[in-house]
C-alpha cells in the first residue's frame, strides 16, 4: 500500500510541477518520508529501511520489483507509466473482442483465443509469451471455458495481489522493457564517438533493426532527440523540426526513458 501511495503522490507532484525538471524517485522518496515523519531523521531512516527490506523480501511481486529498480536508478519511472498504459490497452483489446463477438454489444465477456491473438498482434509477443498468458488465463478462469469475464483481468485481492494473468502480463512487460532498454543501450554505446556523441543516421538504422516496425524506430529516434512526433512525411520519416546530425549519447538514452550505464 505504501508503494501505491508513493506512486500516486509522485504523479501528483509531477503534474503540479509540469514544465519544470522532474524530481527523481530517490529524492521524492526522501521528501515523502519527511512529510510523513517530519524532522525526525531516526524515524525516517527506520521507516525507509523497513519498507525497503519488505520490498526486497517480496521482489518476486511485480510492484515491489519495479519500485525498487526505479528507486535505485536501474530503470526510469517511465517504465511504470508505460505499464499502466499497456494494462489499459490490454483491457481495451478485451472489450473490442467482446464487441466483435456480440455484434457490437459489450457484455463483459470475451473469447480467450481472439483475445490472445489480439495481444500478440498488438504487442508483438512471442509464441512462448502467449502460451504463458494462456496458462494464466486458464488458471484464473478455468481451463475448460473458452470465455472469460475480462472485468477481473487485473483484479486484486484484499492484500493487493493480482491474479495469475495480471502478474504474468506485467512481468512480461517489465522483462520486455528491460531487454529493449539493454539492446538500445548496447546500440548507443557501440556508436559513441570519443566525445560521447552518436550519429542520428546510424542510430536510425540500428533502431530499425531492433524494432518490429520502422515507424516505432522513427518515433524512438525523435523522442531521444527531444523532438515531437509529427505526421509521416516523404520517405516514411515523420515531419517536424529537422533531426540533428548528432546527439549526445547519454541525453538520447535519458530522453528515451533509459538510465545510462555507470
Amino acid at each position: 500500500r505504501a508503494v501505491r501511495d508513493i506512486w500516486a503522490k509522485k504523479m501528483l507532484s509531477d503534474r503540479e510541477s509540469a514544465g519544470g525538471p522532474r524530481q527523481s524517485m530517490e529524492d521524492f522518496f526522501y521528501s515523502y518520508a519527511r512529510k510523513k515523519f517530519g524532522a525526525f531523521p531516526n524515524l525516517i531512516a527506520e521507516w525507509s529501511y523497513n519498507l525497503i527490506a519488505v520490498l526486497e523480501r517480496n521482489a518476486v511481486d511485480n510492484d515491489c520489483d519495479l519500485f525498487l529498480k526505479v528507486l535505485r536508478g536501474f530503470l526510469s519511472e517511465d517504465v511504470y507509466y508505460a505499464q499502466l498504459q499497456q494494462i489499459a490497452e490490454c483491457e481495451r483489446l478485451a472489450a473490442e473482442c467482446d464487441r466483435a463477438m456480440h455484434a457490437g454489444s459489450a457484455l463483459g465477456v470475451a473469447g480467450k483465443r481472439p483475445f490472445l491473438a489480439a495481444l500478440q498482434a498488438r504487442f508483438g509477443k512471442s509464441e512462448a509469451a502467449i502460451a504463458e498468458l494462456k496458462r494464466a488465463l486458464d488458471s484464473v478462469y478455468g481451463p475448460h471455458s473458452e470465455l472469460f469475464a475480462y472485468g477481473s483481468l487485473f483484479a486484486e485481492d484484499r492484500e493487493m495481489n493480482q491474479n495469475d494473468f495480471g502478474e504474468a502480463f506485467r512481468d512480461q512487460m517489465l522483462q520486455e522493457r528491460e531487454e529493449q532498454n539493454a539492446a538500445i543501450t548496447d546500440l548507443v554505446d557501440g556508436l559513441r564517438d570519443k566525445d560521447d556523441w552518436v550519429s542520428t543516421m546510424d542510430l536510425r538504422e540500428g533502431l530499425r533493426a531492433l524494432a518490429s516496425a520502422d515507424s516505432d524506430a522513427d518515433a524512438q529516434l525523435l523522442r531521444g532527440c527531444g523532438l515531437s512526433l509529427g505526421p509521416l512525411g516523404p520517405g516514411g520519416m515523420r515531419g517536424g523540426p529537422p533531426i540533428p546530425e548528432r546527439v549526445a549519447a547519454d541525453e538520447f538514452l535519458m530522453r528515451s526513458g533509459i538510465v545510462p550505464r555507470g
